[in-house]
């Protein structure tokens, strides 16, 4: 059976080859020569180009002196890779999203900071739906979006998370105010499984203002930003680049209130919209 082209499996695959290769300080011609195989060969791989080869991954495994849990996971990651993952089943889905879905799908933590707009793996379909519809996504699309919006949450359900959201995105209505207070009512649930935390507007300055983001970290790998653009979004996974976002988290985590707090402010606010 020919192999699939690569997909947002292979994408994740590769970006964590080349941390894994950065972080032990070796250059791509000096793992490609020690293994065999061309310098090429091992940049398409790195850069989700070309499906991996087990018997390369595990030679470069070995090069990296990548052992145990973590070897084995990866090598069973490209033993599967030609396996759809449930994002290929969503047609309309970007190829960002995809990603996305991997690095969640494979990430030991994640960190999401949404200042202004709930977060997505916490938003209900109703206002997900006014989300899209806000950013000008035509009606055929949000359906699609939707529906591949459920899937995420369900298949990061059993992922550590915690959620920083700004007190803006919990007093912003988006939709209409059912909408809204479905949507908070929603967070107050989620909150007593997962750690939602609301980081108030009067609060003192901090590295999080400059704009929303989600971190995720890896059980062997560094860590991975994913920065949301208006219509797209972009990967930052080098340590100069995600350093700054490190700090930001810490700074975020310092402004924001407890997990009660910020589940009494989030019933305040639902209750002042149904007056």
């Amino acid at each position: 059976m020919p192999r699939r082209s690569p997909g947002a499996r292979a994408v994740g695959i590769g970006a964590e080859l080349r941390r894994l290769r950065e972080a032990k300080s070796l250059s791509l011609r000096r793992v490609a020569e020690a293994v065999g195989i061309g310098p090429d060969k091992l940049s398409r791989v790195e850069n989700g180009k070309q499906n991996p080869d087990v018997d390369d991954v595990s030679a470069v495994l070995a090069i990296l002196g990548v052992t145990g849990e973590t070897r084995e996971r990866i090598l069973d990651e490209v033993r599967n890779v030609d396996e759809p993952g449930w994002w290929e089943r969503h047609l309309g889905i970007t190829k960002e999203s995809a990603a996305l879905a991997d690095y969640e799908s494979r990430a030991e933590h994640v960190i999401d900071w949404a200042p202004l707009v709930i977060p997505g793996l916490l938003q209900t379909m109703d206002y997900a739906g006014a989300v899209m519809e806000m950013y000008g996504i035509g009606a055929e699309d949000i359906g699609v979006r939707l529906g591949a919006r459920r899937e995420r949450q369900r298949a990061a359900a059993d992922t550590s998370y915690d959620a920083y959201i700004g007190e803006s995105a919990l007093r912003t209505v988006v939709g209409s105010p059912g909408v809204m207070h479905a949507q908070l009512g929603t967070l107050l649930d989620i909150g007593g499984r997962r750690s939602v935390r609301v980081v108030p507007s009067a609060g003192p300055a901090h590295l999080g203002q400059l704009g929303g983001f989600i971190l995720l970290r890896f059980r062997s790998a560094p860590s991975v930003v994913h920065v949301e653009l208006l219509r797209s979004g972009v990967f930052l996974d080098r340590r100069e680049l995600t350093d700054p976002y490190l700090n930001a988290v810490t700074q975020v985590s310092a402004v924001a209130l407890t997990e009660t707090e910020s589940a009494h402010l989030i019933r305040q606010v639902r209750q002042e919209m149904e007056g």
